[in-house]
């Protein structure tokens, strides 16, 4: 099945960034179309800072999405630092496919800018003067 894999950086805790993607509820107000989650395949019930994962299956604009999700610590300086991951699976790539992906990078954008506003954390600031 194919995939495209979309990756953010965000300096934020753990409770603020598993938020959005916490439980199907708090997903589909992230994603902006709520009613497009079918089903909630896996959510953040059992979590922690190491690495963390939710899945969705989405049906959005006539593509047959599943969103998986997952966070991991991005370094061990400090805990206000995490690398976001969403990987979508859908089976084939056409124009709707395409609109959804360029959605949910819009979304996770939109995200890193709310708590890193115009910085793109780079491997070299991962470091805790940087972070903090």
């Amino acid at each position: 099945m194919p995939y495209k894999l979309l990756k953010q950086r965000i300096n934020t805790n753990f409770s603020r960034i598993v938020k959005p993607f916490k439980n199907r509820s708090a997903f589909a107000e992230w994603t902006e179309r709520p009613d497009y989650i079918i089903e909630t395949a896996l959510d953040f019930s059992d979590v922690n800072l190491e690495s963390a994962q939710a899945v969705y299956n989405v049906i959005f604009d006539d593509a047959q999405i599943a969103v998986e999700i997952r966070l991991m610590q991005s370094t061990h300086y400090t805990s206000y630092c995490f690398d976001l991951f969403l990987v979508l699976r859908y089976d084939e790539l056409n124009s709707a496919t395409a609109s959804v992906i360029a959605h949910y990078d819009a979304r996770l954008e939109a995200l890193r800018r709310q708590y890193n506003g115009d910085w793109i954390i780079g491997d070299g600031d991962l470091t805790l003067s940087a972070l903090m």
